[in-house]
Formats: structure tokens, sequence, C-alpha cells
């Protein structure tokens, strides 16, 4: 008798590295850990295998050479309509995800969501029911859409058994996995999926899941480079102090890389790109890195080092198809180099969806022009919408909000962006060839207007509105010229007021059904014009990095000089932080890794201060210390009354492991105080999915 039995899929093993591990007489396990990630990752790792890695610095660069396997593949005509679940079509076969037994091995991989859905999750739990099998997961926060069989433009979904390599920190939030390679100047790239052949090839390595890994420190290259491979995500790290880009995806023709997800990490540092797609001037035959998501990352540059600029933040090389550029954060930095725009989106491209992402004081530092969204020419259906374009700063070479050359362009719109003190409006090309560009929807807060190159006229218009007549194209239809109302630019904030001629406004775009915080259109009886609808959510998502109301004591400062607790008056609870006469020098160490945005708010204090002596609130980037604040005998604090400080500090001050806080009290004498009190650091966390 024959007896048939299922197919069970190998149990998978958990691998471990530590610093004070040993990569001679370990064996990998959590008693004996490795060493090195190195030693795990040359490993014969198998689907579902996971590297974990305590966190602490690790001199070595990585190269991942085993596979983890697809369970469903890429399948189209999947419908989300709820929030931790996926319907596959009905007869996909879901038996290949074993649970409970094998529990957190199965991911789910979202793809080309139009409605910020894309991302990777863990599976919890499977079923079936009358729309067909499903996925459960955790982590998620999805919201209805529905892809189209057949379609691989729009919604679709595969599962996956990776590899993975993770922050095995209680808090990796905190507690960083930091890939070091400034002691190895021979080294070139961080960290290399692929089976290396030649610079420009590689044997496909598959399904890796790369999460929480910090890599810098590369004297001759960058931080990530994927080439000829698929499906594979890099995901909350920080890549950073590099000399090559930030990472890099590259196909070729005869194997291409398809599907890699860069989803949540911080970039700062990487020139000349922080995000590079493609391989540019190696022709169509090296440009076949499709269907690749950045979601949701923070871009910029810090301090002043040769390495602190970017020719762009996302350069999406020519051929390429399918990109995805979504949710993202691109602030203060300015452009190197002429013609190139902060997103750069260039030729012979098709299916691009740029959408729901933030760029923010970005200026240049060449003569010539630059955009902050460049769309170059003979490309098909590239769809942006949902965008914030931001300019606050008083000064600075002027940037223009979007370069676009229409020549060859067919089926792209530009749609429901807000646009807010950009010195320079539109610039639009066009030297020969159809074009079907369309401009609608969007709020214009710029100047400089419209301005075309070559052939005239050849764009479409329609319900824009424009705080000054740009000029161009007077008979757009639905065109208004008035004030959004915007709710607070100057903090970024782009919704609009009651009131403002931008709601109910807009023609509706079936594509377009969510704005930029997910809120679905319309609200009202038409769509409203710009990347929200009213009503929406204030976009900013602050949470408490650091807080001390001196409750517990002063036991986690340093302190020198005399300072003590304090529960008499001036004080907000039951004590302050009272320093007294002479200099006095208080510190703490404070990561905001995992934080831009950051605002720091206190109560101070001083009594009996003369001309000369002062209290100064410092902080620390790794580097200087800076003095946003001093308190003197003529400030209103000086009335030995609380009164409150609040500072929005530079960027160098966010997503910075190295941050400190201090105050100095200087040149005082035994009569003389001073009062801290309710010390608070927020910042906006540096994630979310798209």
């Amino acid at each position: 008798m024959l007896l048939l039995f299922p197919m069970i899929a190998p149990q998978a093993t958990d691998y471990y590295v530590s610093t004070t591990g040993n990569d001679r007489t370990g064996d990998g396990s959590a008693q004996r850990p490795w060493r090195t990630i190195g030693k795990a990752a040359a490993q014969p790792l198998l689907p579902g295998d996971q590297v974990l890695i305590a966190p602490g610095v690790y001199a070595e660069t990585l190269a991942l050479t085993r596979s983890g396997a697809a369970i469903v593949p890429v399948t189209t005509g999947v419908s989300i309509q709820a929030p931790d679940r996926l319907h596959f079509p009905p007869g996909t076969d879901l038996s290949g995800i074993v649970l409970p037994d094998q529990a957190g091995q199965y991911w789910l991989y979202v793809y080309r969501s139009w409605q910020g859905n894309s991302g990777v999750w863990p599976i919890v739990a499977t079923g079936s029911d009358a729309h067909g099998p499903w996925v459960q997961v955790s982590g998620a926060r999805l919201v209805p859409e529905v892809g189209q069989s057949g379609d691989p433009t729009r919604l679709s979904a595969a599962v996956g058994r990776p590899i993975r390599f993770r922050n095995a920190a209680a808090d990796p939030a905190k507690e960083r996995v930091v890939l070091d390679a400034s002691t190895l100047p021979r080294e070139y790239t961080m960290l290399y999926i692929g089976e290396y052949l030649d610079e420009d090839d590689a044997e496909p390595v598959d399904w890796n899941l790369v999460d929480g890994l910090d890599l810098t420190g590369s004297h001759r290259g960058g931080g990530v480079h994927i080439q000829d491979s698929s499906f594979n995500v890099i995901m909350n790290s920080r890549i950073y102090d590099l000399n090559g880009a930030g990472v890099l995806i590259a196909g070729h023709q005869d194997q291409p890389a398809r599907y890699n997800m860069v989803w949540n990490n911080a970039i700062w540092n990487t020139p000349d790109e922080a995000v590079y797609v493609g391989a540019g001037d190696h022709g169509p035959s090296a440009n076949h890195a499709l269907w690749t998501h950045v979601l949701g990352n923070d871009i910029t540059t810090q301090g002043k080092a040769a390495n602190a600029r970017l020719e762009n933040a996302i350069d999406l090389k020519e051929y390429n198809r399918g990109d995805l550029v979504a949710g993202n954060r691109l602030h203060d930095f300015d452009l190197i180099s002429p013609y190139n725009g902060a997103i750069d989106i260039r030729d012979n491209k098709r299916d691009v969806l740029i959408y729901n992402n933030v760029l923010r004081n970005i200026g240049k530092v060449t003569s010539d022009i630059t955009g902050l969204i460049y769309l170059y020419a003979d490309s098909d259906d590239v769809w942006i919408f949902n965008n914030l374009l931001i300019d606050t700063r008083s000064s600075g070479a002027p940037v223009y909000a979007f370069l676009l050359n229409g020549s060859g362009n067919e089926r792209v719109v530009v749609a429901h962006n807000s646009v807010y003190g950009l010195k320079r409006g539109l610039l639009l090309e066009h030297d020969g060839g159809k074009t079907d560009v369309r401009i609608m929807n969007n709020l214009f807060d710029f100047q400089g207007g419209i301005l075309e190159w070559g052939n005239s006229g050849r764009f479409t218009f329609s319900h824009n509105l424009y705080t000054q007549n740009p000029g161009a194209y007077a008979s757009e239809p639905g065109r208004l010229i008035a004030d959004p109302l915007w709710s607070d630019p100057k903090a970024f904030d782009l919704r609009v007021r009651d009131g403002s001629p931008a709601i109910d406004s807009a023609v509706a775009l079936a594509e377009v059904a969510r704005d930029i915080t997910g809120q679905p259109r319309p609200v009202g009886r038409a769509p409203d014009r710009g990347a929200y609808e009213f009503g929406a959510a204030a976009p900013s998502d602050r949470k408490q990095i650091f807080g001390d109301g001196f409750e517990q004591g002063l036991r986690a400062w340093s302190l020198s000089g005399s300072v003590k607790l304090y529960s008499g008056n001036p004080k907000r609870g039951r004590y302050a932080m009272q320093s007294t006469g002479g200099n006095v020098w208080v510190e703490r160490d404070i990561s905001t890794a995992g934080y831009d945005q950051i605002e720091l708010s206190l109560w101070v204090a001083v009594k009996s201060f003369e001309d000369w002596e002062s209290l100064i609130l410092y902080w620390f980037d790794g580097e200087t210390w800076h003095e946003p604040a001093e308190i003197t005998n003529t400030h209103p604090a000086a009335k030995n009354k609380l009164m409150p400080i609040k500072l929005e500090l530079p960027t160098t001050a966010a997503n910075n492991p190295d941050f400190k806080l201090a105050f100095g009290m200087w040149n005082t004498d035994r009569q003389d105080f001073g009062y801290i009190d309710d010390v608070q650091l927020t910042g906006r966390p540096i994630g979310g999915g798209s």
C-alpha cells in the first residue's frame, strides 16, 4: 500500500551574533553566538532562517548570497477589505503557509498600491471566505483597495518565506546594530545582495529581509547594492556618512532586479544619491530594475562634511519600469548639479507612481536650474499626486517646483499637489513629439509662474489654484487665482481652512481616491484641490522622545557646580532643578535616533542676574555645541517666574544618536539662581508604510 504524506516545509533555524561572541568557538546559538554577521551570512541559510544580531558596532561589510523562497508569486487581482487582511483571488493556493508551527516566517508583500498600502508584514493567520483565500498580518493599517486581474500596475501581492537579518534588541529604535567600515579603508559597498560576477552582473539572491541594520563608514563606496536580485527588503535602517549612494538597485535584461523594497529608512550624507534605481549611462540592457518600491524614507544631509551633498535624493534612471515612490520625506539639503531634481524621473520610463511625498526646504548650490520633481522625456503612464512641496526659508537660490519635459510623454498626470513658498514655479519643455501631460487640481503658491521652453501650449491645464497670475495657459478651465487659506504653512501644515476656494472645487480623478492622509476623496460634493481633503487630520504626528520634570531626582544628569533638586518656588510640580552661583554645567545624553522635526520645550527662570550673568541652553550634534537660547537679566524669565521656551531645532538635531542637552550658568555669584523644569523633547517618528 502506498502512503502519501503532505510536504512539510523544513523547520527554520535562528542564528545569533553578538559583539561578545566568537567566530572560532561559537556555534551561532543564543548561548554561544558568533562575533561577526558575515560568519552567519556564510552559513547555508534556508528560507525562514533568521540571524538575530545583538546591538553594537560591527567593523565589517556584508554580502548576502543565500535566498529565501516564494510561497505565493506576485498575484494581481487581490483586494483589501480590512486593516489587517488581504484577499487573494479564488483558487490561490495558501497551503505553503504553515501556521502556527512556523509562525513569524511567512510575510505578505504588498506592491503597487495607489492608496498607501505597499509594504511587508508578518502573516499571523490564513483562511478563506466568499471573497477568496485570505491572509491576516500583524502591524499593518491597510485601507480598502482592489487590484485588477492581469494588471501588474495595480494592487498586487505575494507571500514569501525570507531569510531575515534583524536587530534583536528589545528596543531597536534606541539600541542599534551598526556596521561600520571606517577602520576598513579597502572596503567598498557596505551590504551587497547578489553573487558577484563583475561590476554590472551577479547571480540572483532573492527574498532577503534586512531589518534595522545601520550602515556607515565606507571610504570608497555606498550603503546597499542590490544587483540582479529580487524581492529583497531594506527596512528600519540608517544609512549614512558614506562615499557613495545610500541604496543602489540595478538589474540586467538577462536577469532583472524585481520588486525590491526600500522602506522606512533614514538616509543622510550618501553622495551623490540617497536611492539610485538603475544604471545611468549604461543603456537599456543594464536598466532592468522593475517594480522597485521606495517607501517612507527620511532623506537629508547633515553638517558640512564633504559627503553632505546630493545630486538627487531619489534618482530613477532611464528605461526601468514600475517605480513607486511614496511617503518619503526629503528635506534640508542643497542640490549640487544643474538640470537635476530631488526626485529625478529619467527618460523612457513606464508605470511610475510618485505620491504622498514631502519635499521641504531644498535649495541648490549651482547657478543653473534645478527642480524638486524633474520628469524627463519619452515616458508613459506617470502619475505624480498628493505631494507637498514646501520652502519656508527666507533666502536661498531659487528652485523650480516642477521641471516637466513633455516631449514624447503620454498619459502623464500631475495632480492634487500642494506647493508653498517656492521661488520658481513650473518649467515646461517641449522639443517635439506627442505630448499628453495633464496638470490639474493643484494648489500653486509660488513665484515665477509658468515658463515654457521650446514649443508652447502643448500641456493641458485644468482646475489649478494659483496665488498669483502664472501668465501662460490663461484659458485653463476652472482656473482660480486666490488665497488658498493655508492652515499654518510656516509649520509645514498645508491643509486649508474653512472657506478656502480649494474646497469642493476640483474635478474627480478615479485614480486619486484618497488624499495624503488616507482620507477618501471626496469628503464634500466634489474633491478638494491640493493634497488634502478639508477636515483631514493634522500632518504632525509628534511623539515625546524625552521628558523630565525632575520628580525622580537628578541622578540621570551629569552635574558640575552647585545644582540641586528644589522643592520651593518657582516650580511646576513637586520639584525643579536649581543652579546656584559660580559656574554650573548640567548635561544629559538623549538620542533622537528615529525622529525628525525635533522640538525642545522647557520652563526656565532666573533670579538676581546682573548684566554680565547668563543661563544658556545648549545642545550637541555629535561635533558642535549649539546655543539656541540665552537667559539674561533682560529676559522675561529674569523675574523669578518660570516662563516657557519652545525651540524648533535644525536638521542636524534629527535622527542623531549623539544628541546631548545641557544647561550652563556663567559668571554668577551665590545670590544668583537658575531654575529649570519640565524639559520635553519631541519629534516626528521616521516611519510609516506607504
